[in-house]
């Protein structure tokens, strides 16, 4: 399932497939780079507020929807872009369930 997923989100080059159709890997870094700076800052000004899991999605989908389709959706494998190992599908269950403690302790902080 995992090698199923990864041959759907990159071209045979291994660059990312996306929106825009771009296969060169510079040229996608550069852009992705610079729509992803324009997104931070309008969260930044926003203030936007973390306070469960789907927000972490939420903020993906906002700063990576232009570019990509799966922008807001949890990966179905392993994935590496370039040299750089993202966190591990399997490994990625512990922190969830550690984060969604953390969002309730800060959650009964505030009232």
């Amino acid at each position: 399932m995992a090698e199923d997923w990864i041959s759907v989100t990159l071209y045979p080059n291994g660059t990312m497939k996306n929106k825009l159709g771009i296969r060169d890997a510079a040229e996608l870094a550069d852009l992705e780079f610079q729509i992803s700076a324009e997104r931070e800052l309008l969260l930044l000004k926003e203030k936007v507020k973390v306070g469960q899991i789907e927000d972490l999605k939420k903020i993906h989908k906002i700063m990576f929807s232009p570019l990509y389709e799966w922008a807001g959706h949890y990966r179905k494998g392993d994935f590496r872009k370039g040299n750089t190992v993202f966190f591990l599908v399997n490994a990625l269950t512990t922190p969830k369930r550690i984060l969604t403690k953390l969002f309730l302790i800060y959650r009964k902080k505030d009232r």
